[in-house]
């Protein structure tokens, strides 16, 4: 006849093993509980292996709980809120809806103001002296370098970029003075 912490043992040993056969045996019930839940078969039997291995754990803490069948519901009940958690696609930020709703084509009255403001830079352009004129569209509307504008007009690269820089200073003022005589 045993005595003291071995029967202890052998006590606890045979109450985690009949609670885990007991809720082997409600296998059946919990699956379907986890599939009206879920609605999806594949997913009811991974929620309850993680169950059913979260209380292996918990049984192999020498803890058994005082209503295993109620604990299995409320684990399985969390595994299930956290995969539809996990699932759940973020609404996008309204301003992000917002944006990709907004029309990419300026407004009439913006597409006009871009016109005069262009016709007004194209006017100052055409003011320039023509190898400045030349020497600004070749950089700004062709891409071409200034190392390679510099050959083409016998001029050093850190030359061709003070007057490209220069003339495009001035041109700004002229506009902004222009603009504001007419505002």
């Amino acid at each position: 006849m045993e005595s003291g912490p071995a029967k202890i043992l052998s006590t606890f040993s045979t109450l985690r093993e009949r609670t885990f056969r007991d809720l082997v045996a409600e296998k059946a019930s919990l699956l379907s509980f986890i599939r009206r839940r879920t609605r999806n078969g594949a997913e009811a039997e991974d929620i309850y292996q993680e169950a059913m291995e979260r209380l292996t754990r918990k049984l192999r803490t020498g803890t058994v709980p005082d209503n295993p069948l109620g604990y299995m519901y409320r684990i399985t009940t969390n595994l299930i809120n956290d995969s539809q958690r996990h699932n759940e696609q973020p609404l996008e930020a309204l301003d992000d809806v917002a944006e990709s709703l907004r029309c990419q084509r300026p407004q009439p009255d913006q597409q006009l103001n871009d016109q005069q403001h262009l016709a007004l830079f194209v006017k100052q352009l055409n003011d320039l002296p023509v190898t400045l004129r030349s020497i600004i569209v070749l950089s700004r509307v062709h891409g071409v370098s200034n190392k390679q504008i510099a050959l083409q007009f016998g001029l050093s690269a850190k030359a061709v970029e003070k007057q490209i820089n220069r003339a495009i200073r001035n041109i700004e003022a002229r506009m902004a003075q222009q603009l504001e005589s007419e505002g």
